[in-house]
């Protein structure tokens, strides 16, 4: 699973991610869309806010500048082994209804073959935050969303325990 595209709005989280498969001597691709209501588990929101300094730093932007930013979405370009991404973030205005929205240039993670400049790259730091949020962004997918749990140990469950006892479990 190739996460694409990670976006969130104040109830929503729409996460694009693609599927290559073979078939024959062509390389198929299948698109999917998971757009829910269902908030995601708050690392996926810390990761994915913590990505606010890189957007000041990709856009060379003064550092006063993440006062009122907001990342909403990673936009992510898979080529062959080498991937990148684009961040875009909203910015509250002082005289205007509506925020400032912001999308970095394209970068890509590490440099193309035979490419040692890593100046137009993404740096080390934004790369391993942006490789946590897509594992995020599969695990809710996956169905990793922010639901507590009751009993960290499945056998914890005083329903399964009370079975095992051959006894009757009653929620009154």
């Amino acid at each position: 699973m190739q996460i694409t595209k990670i976006h969130v709005k104040e109830d929503r989280v729409k996460i694009e991610y693609q599927t290559r498969f073979t078939k024959g001597d062509e390389v198929k691709i299948n698109k999917f869309v998971v757009d829910c209501c269902e908030p995601a588990r708050p690392e996926f929101y810390t990761t994915l806010q913590s990505l606010k300094a890189d957007l000041v730093e990709i856009c060379e932007l003064q550092e006063d500048f993440v006062k009122g930013l907001a990342i909403v979405g990673v936009t992510f370009n898979h080529d062959e082994d080498i991937w990148g991404a684009l961040i875009s973030a909203t910015k509250t205005l002082k005289k205007s209804r509506s925020p400032f929205n912001i999308h970095s240039p394209y970068k890509p993670a590490v440099p193309d073959t035979g490419d040692t400049n890593r100046i137009s790259c993404l740096s080390n730091a934004c790369v391993t935050k942006l490789d946590k949020l897509m594992e995020y962004a599969q695990g809710y997918v996956n169905g990793e969303r922010n639901q507590g749990k009751i009993f960290s140990d499945p056998e914890e469950n005083p329903k399964r325990q009370a079975k095992s006892r051959g006894e009757q479990f009653s929620d009154n």
